[in-house]
């Protein structure tokens, strides 16, 4: 019997704030409003909860199992299977994507699948298209016609990788594109919670 796959350096590994407070457990985020729901639903967790769940994930990451990788423009990209115990009594597994880019530690990136999930790095750039922002597509990229919505979950002065999830918030592919083949949705501001 194979010993299961683990992410690399999964200790030093680091996720950002504002992708849990700014997106996936966000109730006003346009796409990451889906994934706040599941989460509260799930496990009782809110955004006022996002440093327990912060917490959760960075303890129990280097026990979860790696289910699949795929190289990108950013790095090397990891799904790991992490259990979370809710606020509510309730233990669920949350699929959780890293990033890792040259001899950098892990960083969160997006959540995926039926169960919560999370985060990215909010870095200033250059780029027309920051992280977090929802975008559309003005081009096809590969099953995905333009005019399909996502999210930016990584960018560059050059290229964005935008997360394409379903209308519930479950990550259904990533697609990497120049940053003038996507036109940013408008949406209404919210209010950040101060980290």
């Amino acid at each position: 019997m194979q010993a299961p796959v683990r992410l690399p350096r999964a200790r030093e590994a680091r996720i950002p704030t504002d992708k849990l407070t700014g997106y996936a457990l966000d109730p006003a985020h346009e796409r990451g409003r889906h994934k706040a729901r599941v989460f509260a639903s799930a496990l009782g967790i809110t955004t006022a909860d996002w440093r327990y769940l912060h917490d959760q994930i960075l303890e129990n990451l280097p026990e979860g199992e790696v289910r699949g990788t795929r190289i990108t423009p950013f790095g090397v990209s990891y799904e790991v299977l992490v259990m979370i115990d809710g606020l509510n009594g309730a233990t669920q597994p949350v699929v959780t994507t890293w990033i890792i880019q040259a001899d950098q530690p892990a960083r969160l990136t997006s959540n995926l699948g039926g169960h919560p999930v999370t985060g990215c790095e909010n870095q200033p750039m250059a780029a027309q298209h920051n992280i977090l922002d929802v975008v559309e597509l003005l081009v096809d990229s590969g099953r995905w016609p333009a005019g399909t919505i996502g999210t930016v979950v990584e960018a560059d002065e050059r290229l964005a990788l935008v997360e394409i999830s379903d209308e519930r918030g479950h990550a259904l592919d990533f697609v990497s594109l120049p940053q003038d083949a996507l036109a940013t949705r408008p949406s209404h501001p919210v209010a950040r919670i101060a980290s």
